[in-house]
């Protein structure tokens, strides 16, 4: 991310973090022996791009940088061309798992305490991971594990000027993202992102905080109905819309009452 970038982005919600994976030779045992190898790193601009350079350069590391897509990045590794790759994934890469290591090949460890203070501030956006002989039994020992560090994602966007066709547009997109992620997708993800979870150092886009507040208001108002109804012994009901038509009429007399608690007793309190 470049300096002050984040003055001219906006994020809508937190999306799947990725792990880095740094496959290399067995030869190379820490991080710092890459230092004057050739390493791949994916396409100018991605992710594995961008992250390599910014902690390669931090943490004074200068191998030589070579880019190409993944496919032949493996061969280049294979044929000793370069000495190492590095790639981000969210879950466990298919890529990696079928690379047949022949026991020449290893997943290089990446301390996230080593990296903390080299990174500066900009240690808000990783996290401690690991990666598993479980997950890759052709790279890691079997009940072993390597550390390695999750870099933290968000869908993010241009500020444009409020009011703008452009604001207009995304706030739209917004909206239709929102729908999809927590009334049509609700499955829990594996990994436990929230996508309302706040994402430090980023600033959100306006549209969104507030579609946000309006869904945790109507979470909470759902859960204080069905506390009530509870409380009050209503049977549950098996028709959809009279329940709807029920919570309608508890929002209401909510609303009153916090208008003015003295008009909003019980109907037993009025006889």
């Amino acid at each position: 991310m470049r300096a002050g970038a984040h003055e001219h982005l906006r994020y809508l919600f937190r999306v799947p973090s990725q792990r880095l994976h740094i496959l290399a030779r067995r030869d190379i045992t820490t991080i710092y022996d890459l230092n004057g190898r050739k390493i791949g790193i994916g396409q100018p601009g991605s992710g594995s791009s961008l992250t390599a350079h910014l902690i390669f350069n931090k943490l004074g590391i200068k191998p030589e940088f070579t880019s190409s897509d993944r496919i032949t990045a493996f061969q280049h590794l294979r044929s000793n061309e370069i000495q190492a790759m590095v790639l981000l994934a969210s879950d466990s890469s298919k890529d990696v798992l079928a690379f047949a290591s022949d026991g020449d090949f290893h997943l290089v460890p990446i301390s996230f305490e080593a990296l903390a203070s080299p990174l500066e501030e900009l240690i808000i956006h990783y996290a401690p991971s690991q990666l598993s002989g479980e997950e890759y039994p052709n790279l890691i020992q079997p009940g072993q594990q390597v550390e390695t560090i999750a870099v933290t994602c968000v869908l993010a966007l241009r500020n444009w000027p409020e009011g703008s066709a452009q604001y207009e547009r995304l706030a739209d997109l917004s909206e239709a993202l929102s729908t999809y992620w927590f009334d049509e997708n609700q499955k829990p993800a594996s990994n436990g992102i929230d996508p309302a979870e706040q994402a430090l150092g980023w600033k959100r886009f306006r549209p969104t905080e507030i579609l946000l507040a309006r869904r945790a208001q109507q979470a909470e108002e759902r859960r204080a109905f069905e506390e009530f109804t509870g409380a009050q012994g209503v049977c549950p009901l098996l028709d959809a819309a009279a329940r709807e038509r029920l919570f309608d009429a508890f929002l209401a007399w909510r609303r009153t009452r916090e208008q003015d608690p003295n008009t909003a007793g019980s109907a037993s309190d009025k006889k």
